[in-house]
């Protein structure tokens, strides 16, 4: 009983409140944060991490970019400096421009010459006439050797064709001479056999008045006979000669048709491919001023903006 009452008494004397202690914390915690703002404003740092970093002002900037790139001649503009639209910013090199462009007319050209000698193919001409709208002076000499080696390839081709139609038009004239020969040993044969028929004919006539005798009349109809099969030998080389013809006709229209049909899957392989050219020059002309070579490509703002900075890949190079 002693036991119980001393406990109670202990836990009469254990503080419950915790108030006390909630406020000495929260105390403390706000000096130690006052304290910490209080030395992080006065005190001088010895060291520091460097990282890299830009602060960029989203919605506000706007890039400048040429398409291609290319190599900067000059800069017109500075750094902070207000521009205005369509004011130059910067004047590229023409060079690497120029010579695409070049690379793209030549390329033109060369189809446009192409197509030309391929329609005169597939209508079986023997020569074609330059395209009025190939031969730019600044690249005339490049054009007329283009021309000649397209004349030069129509020329080939066509003998090519030539050649072995020659070969078979030869093979069936000397069939045609064969069949007329074997024509002409038929026609000799069947008169034979008509003369040792007639003959027969006769002897028979003798034989029955017993005048002749017997093998006589049998060696006839041998002859006969053996006359009869040179008559179909001739007859059966003849259909044979005939038939060879009909082959070496059919060869020659096989010929002709393989190189049409050549020539028209080329031309509307070139045809494509030149419509890809127009438009890849249309596009190079658009993006720089002029049609003609020898000119400078200058980038102009786009809107009224202050310039912030320049980028490059290299010193000279802009992309």
């Amino acid at each position: 009983m002693s036991t119980r009452s001393d406990i109670d008494q202990w836990h009469k004397d254990v503080p419950t409140d915790s108030r006390g202690p909630i406020r000495v914390g929260i105390a403390i915690l706000l000096l130690c944060l006052g304290g910490f703002s209080v030395w992080a404003s006065v005190a001088e740092l010895e060291g520091a991490v460097v990282v890299s970093g830009s602060f960029v002002a989203m919605g506000q900037n706007k890039q400048v970019q040429h398409l291609e790139g290319g190599i900067v001649r000059e800069v017109l503009v500075r750094e902070g400096q207000q521009v205005v639209a369509g004011q130059p910013l910067l004047i590229l090199d023409p060079t690497a421009a120029e010579a695409r462009l070049r690379r793209l007319v030549l390329r033109q050209h060369r189809l446009v010459i192409l197509k030309a000698r391929l329609e005169a193919e597939a209508q079986n001409k023997e020569h074609f006439a330059l395209p009025l709208n190939v031969g730019l002076a600044s690249e005339s000499g490049d054009v007329a050797a283009i021309y000649a080696r397209q004349l030069i390839e129509l020329t080939a081709r066509r003998s090519k064709i030539a050649d072995e139609e020659s070969i078979l038009r030869r093979e069936i004239a000397g069939l045609h001479e064969s069949i007329a020969g074997y024509k002409t040993q038929a026609r000799m044969t069947a008169e034979r056999i008509d003369l040792f028929s007639q003959e027969l004919k006769d002897k028979s006539e003798l034989l029955d008045r017993q005048l002749i005798r017997k093998t006589e009349i049998l060696a006839l109809r041998r002859a006969e006979a053996g006359l009869s099969g040179e008559l179909a030998s001739m007859q059966a080389r003849a259909a044979d000669a005939r038939e060879r013809v009909s082959r070496a006709e059919q060869q020659i229209a096989q010929l002709k048709s393989a190189a049409l049909q050549k020539s028209l899957e080329d031309l509307r392989a070139t045809e494509t491919e030149l419509d890809d050219v127009t438009e890849q020059l249309r596009s190079a002309r658009d993006r720089s001023p002029g049609s003609s070579f020898g000119f400078c490509t200058i980038r102009r703002a786009a809107s009224s903006r202050q310039v912030r900075s320049f980028s490059s890949s290299s010193p000279s190079a802009t992309g």
